[in-house]
């Protein structure tokens, strides 16, 4: 065993300490002539100015995130008794795992706020969860070092977010600050009253971030078992009571009720498409579809990789490398699909990345190595976020555009959505800029009904009534024969509603002759009610 003036000597010479888990560990000396503070404080103020993309662009073009901000408005005027919503949709219930944000947002609106400013202070609340979260973590792993709060940051802007899966990316926010309590306390019943109060914290964010909880206490009981007497091993399976909250709380839910045994993967028809899928997952875990930010990203990641294998030495202990490796499989093992829940492995790609940056601990070889590696981090944080920014700000003209285009529209009139091309035929780069599949949905805020609004069941406290159920998806309409189709059913409902209209989303050429508002490239609405179009190939 080592000594207090041991380890004092060791911290000197900028070694690492390696005490058992959930003991602090030094990542050894920054540069003398850069204090330490002034260090972290700059990287404190890195961190907060990488929340400003979140800010430049209301709503942010994330692709989901317009439709759940859609959700909370109907959810709010239908809880109010007030709006047109209630022959489309009613209120299913709070006891749901993908709560937060209609929770977090609806009360923000009950506060006096406004739907854009409220959605931007729970990005903002989300960012901020995540980093501190972040820095915690590793903090209580041994692993922290100035730059931890940035490097917080860069993972935090990974396809989840990009994807507008901020339940999830909440429900990782109190995962973090949930081990790294667990790792803190010593008595056990106090481990299990955490594991009890963050699994049924997590579960009403999400399931999945709920059961990668639960997985990864039990790789930490399981090491802290390895080093107990006998004994002790029932007062070393708190995540056992993780466990059972998630399985009441699921039980309790409509969540339960869904088909939670139906599993779908991609590319499962050969096993090269199989393995494309996965790769891609991993490829695309922290690309932004902007394209110099993404360039930013690989140019200075190859930097900082080489700083980092050049300076120091990456060591991880027992107990962190577990949760590395299992982290890594999931996404591997993880089906696209489970019920009516998708994306499931999209969620999980970026896992990887965000343990291995929380969990790895580095000893210098050279006194360069720490301000290098800061240095590199540092500029890296802050170009790409001034290029995911830039990239954001020039969205707000698409989402203003559509905006206009919605407010003409006849209160309490339906919009339907097809897509033009179906999204296997856009492009990466055409899907980013920004993605408009959900565009939409910001109907709602002018009092137009959007059978499209994510309300399922099993998922949302906003449930669609089953008479609309046939138009609570995009559908594809890449032939004028599929757009006459849509046409045709949609005009079932014009008797009954002051209009219908149907958004067309990445309109194709042949439509140019319905659309009565063509908002631009990306989107052309089309009066359902109006006489018959001739469709043509043009």
């Amino acid at each position: 065993m080592r000594t207090s003036r041991e380890r004092e000597r060791e911290r000197e010479r900028g070694q690492t300490v390696t005490p058992a888990l959930g003991q602090p560990r030094t990542l050894g000396i920054f540069v003398e002539a850069v204090p330490p503070r002034v260090t972290v404080a700059v990287g404190l103020v890195i961190a907060v100015g990488a929340a400003l993309p979140l800010l430049v662009s209301v709503p942010a073009p994330l692709q989901d995130w317009p439709n759940h901000l859609g959700r909370v408005h109907i959810l709010d005027e239908l809880l109010r008794g007030v709006g047109p919503w209630g022959t489309f949709y009613e209120f299913n219930s709070f006891l749901i795992p993908n709560v937060a944000l209609d929770f977090g947002v609806l009360a923000l609106l009950r506060c006096g706020m406004s739907l854009a400013v409220a959605g931007a202070l729970f990005l903002l609340a989300t960012y901020a969860l995540f980093v501190t979260g972040f820095t915690r973590m590793s903090s209580s792993f041994g692993a922290s070092h100035p730059g931890t709060p940035m490097l917080a940051a860069l993972l935090f802007y990974n396809s989840a977010l990009f994807y507008g899966l901020l339940n999830y990316l909440a429900g990782l926010g109190l995962l973090f600050w949930g081990i790294a309590l667990w790792i803190r306390a010593k008595r056990p019943a106090l481990r299990a009253g955490i594991a009890i109060l963050v699994a049924a914290a997590t579960f009403l964010c999400h399931i999945v971030s709920a059961a990668l909880l639960v997985g990864l206490l039990g790789l930490l009981d399981l090491s802290t078992l390895m080093h107990t007497r006998k004994h002790s091993v029932f007062e070393n399976c708190t995540s056992l009571a993780a466990a059972a909250t998630v399985l009441v709380l699921l039980k309790l839910s409509p969540t339960g009720n869904d088909n939670l045994f139906s599993l779908a993967y991609v590319g499962t028809e050969s096993a090269q498409g199989f393995f494309y899928w996965k790769a891609s997952l991993f490829l695309k875990a922290l690309l932004s579809g902007s394209f110099w930010s993404d360039i930013i990203l690989a140019a200075f990641g190859a930097t900082l990789a080489l700083s980092i294998l050049a300076t120091a030495r990456i060591g991880f202990s027992g107990p962190e490398l577990i949760i590395l490796m299992a982290v890594t499989l999931l996404p591997i093992l993880a089906p696209y699909l489970v019920g009516a829940g998708s994306l499931l492995d999209y969620r999980l790609a970026p896992s990887p990345f965000i343990f291995a940056g929380a969990t790895a601990r580095l000893r210098w070889r050279f006194a360069c190595g720490p301000a290098l590696v800061f240095s590199v981090l540092s500029l890296c944080v802050i170009i790409r976020s001034a290029l995911l920014a830039e990239s954001w700000r020039e969205a707000r003209h698409t989402y203003a555009e559509a905006d206009a285009a919605f407010a003409t529209l006849p209160p309490r009139s339906v919009l339907l959505a097809v897509r033009g091309h179906p999204l296997k035929q856009v492009s990466w780069a055409d899907f980013w800029t920004p993605p408009v599949s959900h565009l939409h949905t910001l109907a709602v805020q002018h009092e137009v009904i959007v059978p499209s609004v994510f309300a399922y069941r099993s998922q949302q406290p906003l449930a669609l009534r089953s008479h609309a159920q046939a138009w609570s998806e995009a559908t594809d309409a890449d032939t004028p024969e599929r757009l006459n189709s849509v046409l045709t059913r949609a005009r079932l409902l014009c008797p009954n509603n002051p209009g219908v209209f149907v958004a067309a989303l990445y309109p194709a050429p042949f439509m140019k002759g319905a659309a009565v508002r063509a908002v631009n490239d990306r989107l052309s609405i089309i009066d359902a009610c109006a006489p018959q179009y001739g469709l043509s190939e043009g």
